[in-house]
């Protein structure tokens, strides 16, 4: 994803199941909210609209 975006996504897991995707210290993807883990094709669409998005 760095490759492609240009910026590098950081993985946060807690104890609990916790899992959230940063991008720049912006939650791009938190399981709790979404209820389960990202596919490989959510998180990097995800991570697409937080970058395209600015």
């Amino acid at each position: 994803m760095e490759k492609a975006f240009g910026t590098k996504p950081s993985l946060h897991h807690g104890g609990r199941g916790e899992f959230t995707i940063r991008v720049d210290d912006r939650i791009v993807f938190d399981k709790a909210t979404r209820g389960g883990f990202p596919t490989d094709g959510e998180a990097v669409d995800a991570v697409r609209a937080v970058v395209a998005g600015g």
